[in-house]
Parts: C-alpha cells; structure tokens; sequence
C-alpha cells in the first residue's frame, strides 16, 4: 500500500538528491556532486519523513485523550491500518484486548492481501499463541487458503 507519507517520502529523497547535486557541483565542481547527492539523500530522508513522525505523535496524543469505549470503536471500524496503535494503547491502559480477536480474524480472512498483511501483524504482535497455531499462514497465499487458515483458527478457539 503506497501512502500519502510515501510520497512525501519519495519526494523528500528525491528532492534532497538534486538539491545536494546542485548546489554540491555549484561550489565544488564535479567531486561536490558526487558527495552532494548522499548528503542531500540523508537531508531529504529526514525532512521526508517528517509529516509521518508528526502524524504519529498527533494520532498517539489523540489516544491518550479518548475514552476507552471510543478507541475500541475505533478498532472496531476505523482504519485497519491504526489497529495496533489502538491495541497497544488498550495493552497500556491495562485493558484485556481478547474480545478484539473478532476483528482480527476478519482481517485475516479479508480478500484484500494488504488487509492480511496487517492482520498478521497484529495475530503475531498481541496474539502470538493464536499465530502459532496457524504456522502455515501466508497472507500472500490466496483468499480462499487465507480463509481456511482462519476458519481452522476460529474452531481452535471455540
């Protein structure tokens, strides 16, 4: 999944990049290229990732401050790919997170690879004893194997 702060990222390589060229083969001539383009790659690394990192903080600030009723609504509908930032700050405020298996067996069973992959994530992060039993899943393999996985799980769990 490419995201708007892949982009920034992209840009800020790739910006950083010509800048440090430029202005490196400006004043120092062909050897100021060659070392401009690195400097400017780590510089536009850093600057690009910089709406991401503030994003973050925002959304974790964000958590601190909503109830927690509100946050497994969140989990329950929100945006898949925030779950385990919900997750961890239930973990943090000492709530049990097992009635939020639900949810990430539909991930698991999702007919999105991408939703999958997230829901992986999360089963081998917070629920690494329900991962182990499912050894073989692969979010890359097909829906209907992906499902079987998770319908295996689902009857372990009952």
């Amino acid at each position: 999944m490419f995201t708007l702060f892949d982009l920034f990222q992209l840009l800020g390589l790739i910006i950083g990049a010509a800048t440090g060229a430029i202005y490196g083969a400006h004043w120092y001539g062909w050897i100021g290229c060659l070392v401009g383009v690195p400097l400017g790659l780590a510089l536009g690394f850093v600057c690009g990732r910089i709406p991401f990192v503030a994003a973050l903080f925002w959304l974790r600030s964000d958590l601190t401050s909503m109830s927690t009723e509100h946050i497994r609504s969140k989990f329950q509908g929100g945006p898949y790919p925030a779950y385990h930032l919900f997750l961890r700050e239930l973990l943090r405020r000492g709530e049990s997170i097992h009635e939020e298996i639900p949810v990430v067996l539909s991930l698991l069973g999702s007919a999105s690879k991408d939703q999958r992959h997230h829901g992986w994530y999360i089963l081998r992060s917070f629920f690494s004893e329900l991962a182990a039993a499912i050894p073989d899943y692969d979010p890359g393999a097909s829906t209907e194997i992906c499902q079987a996985n998770v319908q295996k799980l689902s009857s372990a769990l009952d």
